[in-house]
C-alpha cells in the first residue's frame, strides 16, 4: 500500500509606481507512485509450485497531488503584465499477483482459492491564476494549465510467465482491478486598467 501527497506552489508579485511591472510564476511537478503485492513469486528457471491453501493479495496506491501558480502584477502608470503556468503530471500503478511462475518451463498445481486485487485512487489538481492592474496604462495577463493523470491497475490470479508452462487449477480464481483517476484544472485571469481624466 503506497500513499503519496505532494504539492507544488509558485507565487510571484510585482508592483511599480511608474513604468513596467512584470512577473512569471511557474509550478512544475511530477508525482510517481507504485504498489506491488505477490502471494507466491518464483524466480527464473524451471519451477514447480503447488498450492493448497488460500492466497489473497491486495495492492493499493493512493495519490493526491496539486500544482498552484499565482502571478499578481500592478502599476500606477505604465504596463502591468503577468503570466502563471501550472504544470503537473501524476503516474500511479498497482500490480497484484496471486501466483507468479516467472520465466522458465514451470509447473503450477493449484487447489486453493487465489484472489488478487489492485486498486488506485489518483487525484490531480492544477490551478493557475494571474491578475494585473494598471491605474493609468495597460494590464495584460496569461494563465496556462497543463495537467495529466495516468493510473493503471493490474491484477493476476495465476501468471505463468515466459517459457513452456503447465498450469493446473482445481479451485476458485479471482482477479479484480479498480482505477479511479480525477483531474481538476482551474485557470483564471483578471487584467484591468483604469483611466481617468
Amino acid at each position: 500500500h503506497s500513499t503519496i501527497k505532494s504539492a507544488s506552489v509558485a507565487v510571484t508579485a510585482g508592483v511599480a509606481v511608474q513604468g513596467v511591472a512584470t512577473g512569471v510564476a511557474l509550478s512544475n511537478s511530477k508525482t510517481v507512485a507504485g504498489a506491488t503485492a505477490s502471494g507466491v513469486a518464483a524466480g527464473e528457471g524451471a519451477d514447480t509450485i503447488t498450492n493448497r491453501g488460500t492466497i489473497t493479495t491486495d495492492a493499493r496506491s493512493d495519490v493526491n497531488a496539486a500544482s498552484v501558480s499565482v502571478s499578481l502584477q500592478g502599476t500606477q502608470t505604465g504596463l502591468a503584465a503577468g503570466a502563471a503556468l501550472s504544470k503537473g503530471e501524476t503516474i500511479a500503478d498497482a500490480l497484484a499477483t496471486g501466483i507468479s511462475a516467472a520465466g522458465g518451463n514451470d509447473s503450477v498445481l493449484n487447489s486453493g482459492e487465489v484472489s488478487a486485487h489492485a486498486t488506485i485512487d489518483s487525484t490531480r489538481t492544477n490551478v493557475s491564476v494571474t491578475g494585473g492592474f494598471s491605474l493609468y496604462g495597460m494590464a495584460v495577463g496569461a494563465s496556462i494549465v497543463d495537467g495529466s493523470n495516468i493510473a493503471t491497475s493490474d491484477a493476476r490470479a495465476v501468471e505463468g510467465g515466459s517459457g513452456d508452462d503447465t498450469l493446473v487449477n482445481a479451485s476458485r480464481l479471482e482477479a479484480s482491478g479498480n482505477t479511479t483517476a480525477t483531474t481538476t484544472t482551474v485557470a483564471g485571469r483578471d487584467s484591468s486598467a483604469r483611466r481617468t481624466t
